[in-house]
């Protein structure tokens, strides 16, 4: 579409200095006042807004830190416009795709939230929340732009009214592909109710309400990771123990270097399989539930006592035994060579 305004055309009281990128129904330009060196953003748009002149002192009220000051608009020009301070750090859209932590998202929807409830408390529907329209005149200077012109509380339909497009939705996962703990959890949960539904995934959505309830946190802590077996994993550990000690039996009851060479080859086994994933599950060292990996610390130490302690000692005691046995055995047919 060609532009409506040229670089250096006055404007009112105000000069163009630059063309910025325009929206579906705006063209927008900086400029400067003739008076000053104050720099603005004037928008003017292609639509009819005449319905919403009635609006105008109403559109001008709101004051609120985190949303932009309309300086002057005037929706019966013949060309509609309005002007609100020039915003130098861009908008949100540059932002999501930078190297943004989670803390940060979750501030800037703190600061949605609050601005919308500043715009809902004086019966004002915003009606276009998009990264355009979230500004920066600083890293920590966030503010919401152009509410209300688009529709009316009057007309518009209320699963359009709690519409958030897919702003937070961008934000909240860019905060749940990090392994950080947030400071304001809170404020994501106001926006539920705020709005009729959700704008989030269903599993977003579902963690939000498990953290709002104290059900589940964003880590894990050590004593979270402990749980208790269930009965088939408890059948599971205690069959490979009786397993285990028939191994022993087994075991002793071959010849004697035979006996120790098996012994030597079980021990290095037990020892290679506590360093493996499934040796671990095995041991009872991680149970593995379908969601997440938690240990049953009772059975961790059974297995633990069990392989490091009490099978070696049964063993070198067997051992000991059948050792001694095979020296007498060993010493009776030597006296009885002699005797003989």
């Amino acid at each position: 579409m060609e532009s409506l305004f040229r670089e250096g055309q006055r404007f009112q009281e105000y000069i163009l200095l630059e063309k910025l990128p325009q929206g579906d129904f705006s063209e927008v330009w900086k400029a400067q006042s003739g008076y000053g060196k104050c720099l603005v953003c004037i928008k003017f748009f292609f639509c009819d807004f005449s319905h919403l002149q009635r609006q105008k002192t109403k559109l001008l009220e709101p004051c609120h830190p985190y949303l932009v000051k309309f300086l002057k608009l005037d929706f019966e020009y013949e060309i509609p416009y309005l002007i609100m301070p020039f915003m130098d750090k861009g908008n949100l859209k540059s932002l999501l795709h930078s190297n943004m932590c989670s803390e940060k998202a979750l501030e800037i929807i703190r600061f949605i939230l609050l601005a919308l409830v500043c715009l809902h408390s004086q019966n004002i529907v915003h009606g276009s929340i998009k990264e355009e329209n979230v500004l920066f005149q600083s890293p920590y200077n966030i503010y919401l732009s152009d509410w209300g012109w688009n529709t009316s509380p009057e007309t518009l339909p209320s699963k359009d009214m709690v519409d958030l497009g897919n702003i937070i939705e961008k934000l909240i996962l860019r905060c749940m592909s990090r392994n950080q703990h947030p400071k304001d959890m809170p404020a994501l949960l106001l926006l539920k109710q705020l709005q009729e539904k959700s704008p989030f995934y269903p599993d977003a959505m579902a963690m939000l309400e498990d953290l709002h309830q104290g059900q589940r946190k964003i880590y894990q802590p050590a004593e979270d990771r402990f749980c208790l077996a269930s009965s088939g994993e408890k059948i599971q550990a205690f069959s490979l123990d009786a397993f285990l000690l028939g191994s022993i039996f087994f075991i002793y009851s071959m010849p004697m270097p035979l006996s120790i060479a098996l012994f030597l080859l079980y021990f290095l086994f037990l020892e290679g399989i506590l360093g493996m994933t499934l040796g671990k599950k095995l041991l009872g060292l991680e149970i593995c539930r379908k969601t997440e990996e938690k240990v049953d610390l009772g059975l961790a130490l059974w297995r633990i006592i069990l392989f490091y302690c009490a099978l070696p000692f049964c063993f070198f005691f067997l051992l000991r035994k059948k050792s001694l046995n095979w020296h007498d055995r060993i010493a009776g047919t030597v006296v009885r060579k002699k005797t003989s």
